[in-house]
């Protein structure tokens, strides 16, 4: 009797998907037939999301149902706001906009939505290195993805656009929104929400009023991000309570000192900072001279003052470098280091020492304005400003918790995120400062902000978007691990130790070199793609990998 209802079950589904499939390809075919006399681009839909055959909550196909049904179900609960999303749109399609037909004299596709993202690439992708126009027409695996959500700003994903050396398939997002935000939509122009002041200098009171407000708001309403103490404390530590010209090393804190302090996160970049040796450490004990720290230091200091905090760990001036002993018996401390720091300071946007954080913002980070006719004669502008972040899954909402596809995948724009070493420190934050080159991203354990973000946050809670097994949770991270650089070859197993001790398997099974004792069997598929000799569980670097256990199922 159960196997009958079961059938009975699957039948009714099978037609539902039929059914479902049938609307939606009744509904692609009534938009490309009246596309023309509407007016509505086939190509960008104008720039809106409403009409089109997959629309969020309208009927989909079951091929999309079937792929990824807890995704189809996500999009149905919030379709409550207008939303679309599309992807792989051919940037030949979009130039068409521009060209003429020899034949009627007239632009093969007369839209002036599309001629908006011709001018905006222009503005953004056409230097002495690229020009997305000669990469077209050369047939070039460039394309564009439309993320449009009512409310929102509008988000322009353009893939290939770029070159990057470490990644393949580079993507760079483009968000459009007007300043000031009328107080009403304005028939014919695209579909766009307000969006946040970004500061066009990080030194900017502006920027510090949200590093201390976020971190504020955090201890007072986050519970979830506090850290519950256990009696650790560094080694070593940088006073800075007493100002700038009174900094000096503390060394040999006694445990259980109720001490909170700053980590930092930050690029070596080749260079050699003011360093602890065995000649320094007399010195340094005494005194530290501000004017001599490099100047990613230096910020460090400023942040750590300007949030009131007495101390600060920075690893070149806490851990003796010409000694192997101390080295070893540090890092293999740095895990607890950065998880139990009250806040990690990350300098993201310092490729060395020497470049500032601290500092006004690059232009390519300003935003830019465009001229839009929504009629003849009259003209509204448009803002365009580069993404600091690569904009996560609209089917996600407001969820953007580690351990989902694009956490693992979606690259962060800043020299450190390249940087190995960096993963576990910003992985074992409480909380995060993060100086990235576009804006200030505050994270916790509970959400994440950036100064020119409005309200509501994405929730960065794990486990909010479903359930992901810790074996599943651990390939995420040597996936997004092993797609970053280290200077030492050495280092790949220590860079990676202190993530594996917050690890659910940590109680259970044994660690073992970047395996898992009750996973060993899988854990050592290894595969070997181009350049790359080693590499965890078999997932190739860069975003084309796959587990050999998928590849040979």
């Amino acid at each position: 009797m159960p196997s009958l209802f079961s059938s009975a079950k699957d039948l009714a589904k099978g037609v539902r998907l039929a059914a479902d499939t049938a609307v939606w390809a009744g509904n692609a075919v009534s938009r490309h037939v009246k596309g023309s006399k509407s007016g509505v681009c086939l190509v960008c839909n104008n720039l809106q999301p409403y009409g089109h055959e997959d629309t969020f909550g309208r009927p989909s196909a079951a091929w999309n149902q079937l792929s990824d049904p807890r995704q189809a179900a996500r999009k149905k609960e919030l379709a409550s706001v207008p939303t679309l999303v599309l992807e792989e749109i051919p940037t030949k399609k979009i130039l068409e906009s521009r060209e003429v037909d020899p034949k009627t004299g007239l632009p093969k596709n007369d839209c002036k939505y599309c001629r908006l993202l011709c001018e905006i690439f222009d503005a953004y992708f056409v230097d002495e290195w690229m020009n997305w126009i000669t990469e077209t027409k050369n047939g070039m695996p460039i394309q564009v993805g439309l993320m449009i959500r009512e409310g929102a700003p509008l988000i322009v994903n353009c893939w290939n656009f770029t070159y990057d050396k470490w990644f393949q398939n580079p993507r760079v997002d483009l968000e459009l929104y007007m300043d000031p935000m009328p107080p009403s939509p304005i028939p014919g122009a695209p579909t766009m929400g307000p969006t946040g002041y970004r500061a066009t200098d990080v030194r900017s009171e502006e920027c510090m009023r949200f590093m201390k407000e976020s971190i504020n708001e955090c201890c007072r309403t986050h519970p979830g991000c506090a850290t519950q103490p256990n009696g650790f404390a560094p080694t070593r530590l940088i006073y800075v309570g007493g100002g700038k010209d009174a900094l000096r090393l503390c060394d040999n804190i006694p445990s259980g000192s109720n001490i909170a302090w700053a980590a930092l996160s930050h690029c070596w970049g080749g260079g050699k900072p003011l360093s602890l040796t065995k000649s320094t450490l007399h010195d340094l004990k005494e005194r530290i001279n501000f004017s001599e720290l490099p100047a990613t230091f230096q910020d460090a200091i400023t942040v750590t003052q300007e949030l009131g905090l007495a101390y600060v760990w920075i690893d070149s001036l806490c851990i003796v470098q010409d000694d192997k002993t101390d080295w070893e018996k540090e890092a293999a401390l740095m895990g607890a280091v950065y998880s139990r720091a009250f806040i990690v300071i990350s300098g993201a946007s310092s490729p060395n020492p020497s470049t500032p954080y601290l500092r006004p913002r690059e232009e390519e980070w300003l935003p830019k304005r465009f001229n839009f006719p929504i009629a003849p004669g009259a003209n509204i502008p448009i803002t365009v400003r580069q993404r600091h972040l690569l904009a996560a899954p609209l089917d996600q909402g407001l969820l953007e918790p580690p351990f989902t596809g694009s956490w693992a995948t979606l690259k962060k724009v800043g020299p450190l995120y390249a940087r190995g070493w960096c993963f576990q420190e910003s992985f074992l934050a409480s909380r995060i400062l993060n100086f990235a080159p576009g804006a200030i991203i505050y994270e916790c354990r509970t959400h994440r902000k950036s100064e020119d973000q409005l309200p509501p946050y994405p929730c960065t809670i794990p486990g909010t978007l479903g359930e992901v097994t810790p074996l599943e949770q651990w390939h995420m991270i040597v996936k997004s691990y092993t797609s970053r650089q280290l200077t030492f070859t050495s280092d790949k197993l220590p860079a990676i130790a202190g993530a594996a001790t917050i690890m659910p398997q940590a109680g259970r099974s044994k660690y073992l070199a970047g395996l898992w004792s009750e996973s060993l069997l899988l854990d050592l598929l290894v595969c070997v793609y181009q350049e790359t000799s080693f590499i965890i569980r078999g997932y190739y670097p860069r975003d084309i990998s796959k587990p050999l256990n998928e590849l040979f199922a």
